[in-house]
């Protein structure tokens, strides 16, 4: 990236920002941000999270969108991350760390391929259908611990 796309990048994260009231950042190298506090992005008819963000130490709330994708959503949320009512189909994108809770009800996931393996524990509130192949991945998740277990005994 040359200085002149460099300083457009950064006017344009500088103006999303103030545009959605995110004050205390830091713009990274890679062009991502680190917030300390929260995101709102809440009721916006977003289509797609705009910048990419990295580490967001409260709540990052992107609900009530009309989001296809979680790409650009932070890497690690330190309190809530909610993506609620939106037009997801799939967790790529989702955050590799949340410190507390997930929502992410009415949405349309095929599959909970990309659900991290996060070092935290948090509380996730999704559809039934949703929880069914959480837990189904679990159970896989525990039986191929078990066999590499064995096999590496």
């Amino acid at each position: 990236m040359n200085a002149l796309q460099k300083k457009n990048a950064e006017k344009t994260i500088k103006d999303f920002c103030k545009k959605y009231h995110i004050e205390d950042y830091t713009i990274n190298n890679d062009g991502s941000i680190d917030v300390d506090g929260d995101v709102i992005l809440m009721e916006f008819d977003l289509q797609k999270i705009p910048i990419k963000f990295n580490n967001v130490t409260g709540t990052f709330n992107c609900s009530y969108n009309r989001l296809t994708s979680l790409k650009n959503a932070p890497k690690y949320v330190g309190e809530v991350f909610t993506c609620q009512s939106n037009c997801l189909t799939s967790l790529e994108g989702f955050p590799i760390s949340v410190g507390e809770v997930v929502v992410a009800y009415d949405n349309e996931f095929s599959s909970i391929d990309y659900l991290p393996e996060t070092k935290g524990k948090y509380k996730i509130y999704v559809e039934p259908q949703v929880k069914d192949m959480i837990k189904k991945y679990k159970i896989k998740a525990k039986r191929q611990k078990t066999i590499n277990a064995i096999i590496n005994s």
